[in-house]
């Protein structure tokens, strides 16, 4: 059966006349850019349920949890935590109790255990931990079975150990709400089994809900009272033996496992499951067009960066995209969008990129200098037009203008990309042996009846439009290393320019792939 033919009343969801909600999310949705993440997702647990949260890799999980901590705002719906005569839709570390999948602290802190989970119960790093604050960390790390574990230096646990540790820093404010992220990735099998069963004795509570998000089919048979396959939007929110085994969840499709709350059997992928995992991601709709983008970016920089290497304008690819920040600058101060300022920047960098070619063809400047001014000069009026902005003017993510953003990729962004991509394509393969003439030395060329002057202007202004289509997925900061680069590297293995051009267009082609790969992300 179809995912979208599945009903959520097919399945078993709590009774509200007979439980008390303390957490729900109501008609809850959250778009990046064009990418749907969360669309109208509603559920509710009440009083002392433990809830398995799973779904596929992209499937929304982590969006979801960051939107319940408060960490990011939904577009539309709202969360609501507490029971009903003390709601509130604001998340605290009193009312939820949050063991996260990774760990961002310094391992080098100078921290024993007990500071850790004090400093959540306080709110602040303690100095000196109290009477009363002593016995509250004692009594958590007695929940989690880890009172050796007092006065141990954070440094030194093991990884089971410290998620025994982050669960009773958790706990440490008796807490509404429990969600863990992921508690038992990156720990062995034997501390993956101990944490569990720790988990399963929690589970028992009978005012302590919790969400758990695990791929761990053991962990779902284990300790959930209920399941929520999240794939965008609640798919299905049931009893574990409605939705373990389902082929048509493809997260939770084990046929080997059915729910054993009572009699846990480890599982095991194997090879298979591990290659299934890699490559999960590919299909996704978000990673299909990161890796399609990727690949027409590298190697439509690669080919141009051919000719710029060869020509000694290496550093026209930082000129242009530093110049294509004055032009999207520009835009944002007439009041558009990110997006919208983008079709300012193409005008704006490919001028810029006439100039700089009228300049060469001068001889009054060498390459890197006229790149040099006319470098400085965009870049300075792109901070000069930002300057300019109103004080209330919408705040702007200039790290997906300086750094890309290859994940958030729409169909717009694609489609562009792939339009360019196949007029620069055609465009080079209909001049490539006369540019290449022009390259090696235009005074020849240029007595060979070969247009050097219009190649040139043609040539940078191409690298222009490229570069500009290019800012959303690699950044103004790195497409110059996706024009140099792989050019540069062929240029080193290649004994003719026709071969450096494919391996050029090679390597800048795989390049982009193994960045965005499942593997490396």
């Amino acid at each position: 059966m179809s995912l979208s033919r599945l009903s959520l009343s097919s399945f078993t969801q709590p009774d509200r006349t007979q439980q008390r909600c303390v957490f729900e999310v109501e008609h809850v949705s959250k778009r990046y850019g064009e990418l749907q993440v969360l669309d109208d997702v509603s559920f509710w647990i009440p009083e002392g349920e433990f809830l398995c949260l799973c779904g596929p890799n992209g499937a929304g999980k982590s969006t979801l949890l960051k939107v319940i901590l408060g960490l990011e705002r939904p577009d539309a719906g709202e969360v609501r935590i507490g029971l009903p005569e003390h709601v509130t839709k604001r998340a605290t570390s009193h009312d939820v109790g949050y063991v996260p999948q990774h760990k961002a602290f310094h391992r080098d802190f100078p921290a024993r255990v007990e500071d850790l989970i004090v400093a959540n119960y306080r709110g602040r790093w303690p100095y000196r931990i109290r009477e009363n604050e002593r016995a509250a960390a004692d009594a958590a790390l007695a929940r989690v079975g880890g009172q050796h574990l007092w006065g141990k230096e954070i440094s030194g646990l093991s990884g089971g150990q410290m998620q025994r540790v982050f669960l009773a820093r958790a706990l440490v404010t008796n807490p509404t709400l429990l969600i863990l992220d992921e508690p038992t990735a990156g720990v062995d099998v034997r501390g993956r089994e101990e944490f569990v069963e720790v988990l399963f004795e929690i589970s028992k509570s009978e005012t302590l809900a919790a969400i758990l998000v695990t791929h761990h089919m053991s962990e779902i048979a284990r300790t959930a009272e209920r399941v929520l396959y999240l794939d965008h939007r609640v798919v299905a929110w049931g009893l574990p033996d409605e939705l373990l085994g389902r082929t048509d969840l493809a997260a939770i499709s084990d046929p080997g496992v059915r729910s054993t709350r009572w009699d846990p059997e480890p599982h095991d992928a194997g090879q298979g499951g591990r290659m299934n995992w890699l490559l999960e991601p590919l299909a996704q709709g978000f990673m299909q067009r990161a890796f399609i983008a990727g690949m027409l970016v590298g190697g439509l920089c690669a080919c141009i960066g051919v000719f710029v290497v060869k020509r000694g304008l290496s550093f026209i690819g930082d000129g242009l995209a530093h110049a294509t920040f004055g032009g999207i600058a520009l835009g944002l101060w007439l009041e558009l969008g990110v997006q919208e300022a983008v079709w300012v920047a193409l005008p704006f960098t490919v001028l810029v990129s006439l100039g700089i070619a009228y300049v060469l063809r001068t001889g009054k400047l060498g390459g890197d200098v006229a790149t040099g001014v006319f470098f400085a000069v965009s870049f300075a009026l792109g901070v000069l037009f930002l300057g300019l902005r109103p004080v209330d003017a919408p705040m702007v993510n200039v790290e997906s203008v300086l750094f890309g953003s290859i994940l958030a990729i729409g169909h717009t962004d694609l489609y562009m990309v792939a339009g360019v991509a196949v007029v620069a394509g055609l465009l080079l393969a209909a001049t490539w042996s006369r540019l290449a003439y022009a390259t090696f030395d235009p005074a020849l060329a240029r007595l060979s009846g070969v247009p050097v002057a219009a190649l040139d202007y043609m040539l940078l202004a191409l690298t222009a439009v490229v570069i500009v289509v290019s800012v959303k997925t690699v950044g103004i900061v790195l497409v110059s290393s996706f024009i140099v680069i792989p050019a540069a590297s062929a240029g080193l293995l290649a004994r003719s320019i026709g071969r450096m051009t494919l391996l050029a267009v090679t390597l800048g082609v795989s390049a982009p792939g193994r960045a965005s790969s499942p593997a490396t992300t």
